[in-house]
């Protein structure tokens, strides 16, 4: 039996190679002989992780009916070799047409049998003789492995003694299933040695700065058992309206035109806009309240520089939240899409959000002219941001990045439990932006101002409350930053900066909207003096879907999009609905009411807003008109954010001229 799994490991460790080497061949562009060995290497990994597994669970059945005949033993490995190989080429075939893995496209249509086939069909009918030579193939795959098998005893074999004692078995198993395990850092608060156990996911060797080299160290099989498979059990089913009534809903109010462009949500935005600017900066402050920069504790400012910015900056103060998390506010920030975490039963990424083609400033602008930069210094999670940001064509600077360029410094003064102080992580950024030979877009997400709110050694105590201490610390930091790159970066005046909140945290009072305002300041020496022209336009409703939008409106020119965001900069902002939620709710806010979706609770109420406050009272039997619209907009924008982010069909990488259809 341990001959037939050491032949099983090995022929479907080469079935797993040949795949990716031909994955690398025809899909992944640019590959070096470095990149495919790192690819291979990687992704033999997960080939381990995926064989142990089925091995483990082979070794408990045979436990658990304790007599076990080597000729069916090796019926089942030769089954399982048979999947591997089938569902390999499958993957191969569907990712060469569809640019997306096969179980992508599979579980988000499960229960719609017609889209599956119109995404299968094409496979077929342009290969003609691909199914007939795939049944030759299984059957003479099978006749082989039915004639070996019979090479192995029909006689049960007990395990327990065939293994020698008891224990035997036991180590086996937790052998196979700790291969399952990977070491994934995290706050040292959280656990003393600094990394966790988690189990072994392909989003922890994404470490390219490409989607399809990225996609070809997935291991198609084992995404599909420990990831896709579960994430979509999890996923709250409910569907309020139909398909194609959510998407006709989401048009409608998104302005995007009609047609049968298989991107739904295509469409063009136009700007007029000439400041000349190069390069796009944009900092994600990390629980960021609006609340911070206006009050003052203890008789002074909390953030004196970003409070400052406001008279210099647009400066939009009705800027909602789009998740109360920073995995789904930088979700929306790249995808421009409302990620539905709500009853999902998880705030992680999970393997559809992480290899997406979507409409993300990284895509849009493209390589040709830009550079595509991403910083982060926490530990928290960092594998998946990291994974999402390289999957969208950025080259990234993670921890591990700032970690080496600071480990001859003091660490009371670099360094906490959570990460790289904001302070050195933002100095440090300054360096390498200085530094890039054309125009950039870069991607800051800041840590900091998270638990457990300390600050460098020589900082000191500004505020008792150290949380307040903490974002008075930031403020300086981006201060600090913004002085670097005036002296540093050679294209200072046309670099456009945006600074955000990720979501809030700090509030000075317990009022509903106040909880999810957070702020954001669009600044460049470029709008100076044009603060005025948009004046009405910084009060418009909006949130984090549409920064990408309003970013592409100050660059000029004609950009194709295809997005939920809009410019807060123009006039069709002004009137229409944010989308904001939590694991557990979601609200819409407009026209001076909040819908809030319960799903978990199975309740949906409406609540009317004065002064700038929700009236805690469910006024949906009062102004049923407003309920029903309100209800069949957040639904219409929310399902179909649902469908096409599992779809996969968001932006056309590879169809540029896509575009020009809605042109």
């Amino acid at each position: 039996m341990f001959s037939l799994l050491f032949l099983f490991t090995l022929l479907n460790s080469l079935i797993f190679l040949a795949y990716r080497l031909a994955f690398i061949g025809s899909v992944v562009q640019g590959a070096g002989a470095g990149d495919v060995f790192r690819i291979a290497l990687y992704g033999l990994r997960l080939d381990a992780a995926l064989l142990a597994l089925e091995s483990a669970v082979l070794v408990l059945v045979a436990l658990w009916t304790r007599w076990m005949a080597p000729r069916r033993f090796c019926k089942w490995l030769a089954a399982l070799t048979y999947v591997h190989a089938f569902v390999s080429l499958s993957n191969y075939l569907f990712f060469h047409e569809r640019n997306q893995h096969m179980w992508e496209m599979f579980l988000a249509n499960i229960a719609q049998p017609k889209e599956i086939y119109i995404a299968v069909a094409p496979l077929l009918f342009h290969r003609p003789l691909l199914p007939a030579a795939l049944g030759v193939v299984s059957v003479g795959f099978f006749f082989l492995g039915f004639r070996y098998s019979r090479c192995f005893s029909a006689d049960p074999l007990e395990l327990r003694s065939a293994l020698k004692g008891r224990r035997s078995p036991i180590i086996l198993i937790l052998a196979l299933f700790l291969l399952n395990l990977e070491p994934v850092r995290m706050k040292s608060t959280d656990w003393p040695l600094g990394w966790h156990p988690a189990v072994v996911a392909s989003r922890y060797y994404m470490r390219w700065d490409d989607y399809s080299h990225n996609q070809a160290v997935v291991n198609p099989v084992h995404d599909f058992i420990t990831s896709s498979l579960p994430a979509s059990l999890k996923s709250h089913a409910r569907f309020v309206l139909p398909r194609e009534e959510a998407l006709t809903v989401a048009r409608g109010l998104l302005g995007v035109p009609g047609g049968d462009s298989p991107y739904a949500l295509l469409r063009e935005i136009h700007s007029d806009t000439d400041l000349g600017i190069e390069n796009v900066v944009l900092i994600q402050v990390e629980g960021l309240s609006e609340s911070l920069v206006q009050h003052d504790t203890e008789g002074r400012a909390v953030m004196p520089f970003l409070r400052s910015l406001t008279k210099e900056a647009l400066y939009f103060s009705n800027f909602f939240q789009s998740f109360d998390s920073t995995d789904g506010s930088t979700f929306s920030v790249v995808t421009g899409f409302p990620e539905t975490f709500v009853a999902r039963q998880t705030r992680d990424f999970l393997s559809y959000d992480v290899g997406g083609p979507y409409p993300s400033l990284s895509r849009i602008l493209g390589e040709r002219d830009y550079q595509h930069l991403f910083f982060q210094a926490f530990r928290h999670r960092y594998a998946s941001y990291v994974g999402f940001l390289r999957n969208q064509n950025h080259r990234t600077y993670d921890l591990e990045y700032f970690e080496a360029r600071l480990k001859d410094r003091p660490a009371g003064n670099t360094v906490n439990t959570l990460g790289v102080f904001d302070g050195v992580f933002l100095q440090e950024t300054a360096q390498v932006l200085a530094g890039m030979p054309k125009r950039f877009t870069a991607y800051l997400i800041m840590a900091t101002t998270h638990s457990p709110w300390t600050t460098p050694v020589d900082f000191g105590t500004v505020f008792e409350n150290q949380r307040l201490n903490a974002f008075h610390y930031v403020d300086r930091s981006l201060e600090a930053f913004m002085e670097a790159m005036k002296k540093q970066l050679p294209r200072f005046d046309r670099t456009l900066f945006v600074i955000v909140g990720d979501h809030t945290s700090y509030t000075y009072q317990r009022n509903f909207l106040e909880r999810i305002r957070v702020p954001l300041f669009v600044y460049s020496p470029r709008l100076a003096g044009m603060k005025s022209r948009w004046q009405k336009a910084q009060e418009t409703l909006g949130s984090h879907l549409d920064i990408v939008p309003t970013i592409l409106a100050l660059l000029g020119g004609r950009h194709c999009y295809s997005g939920m965001g809009r410019s807060l900069l123009s006039p069709e902002a002004a009137g229409r609905g944010v989308i904001s939620g939590s694991r557990k709710d979601g609200y819409y806010l407009k026209d001076g009411f909040v819908l809030r979706d319960a799903p978990y609770a199975g309740e949906t109420q409406l609540y009317a807003t004065a002064n700038g406050e929700v009236i805690q009272e469910d006024v949906s039997r009062r102004h049923p008109d407003v309920f029903e619209r309100m209800k069949r907009e957040y639904f219409g924008l929310y399902e179909t954010s649902k469908h096409i982010t599992r779809e996969k069909k968001v932006f056309p990488v590879d169809h540029p001229e896509a575009c020009k259809l809605h042109g």
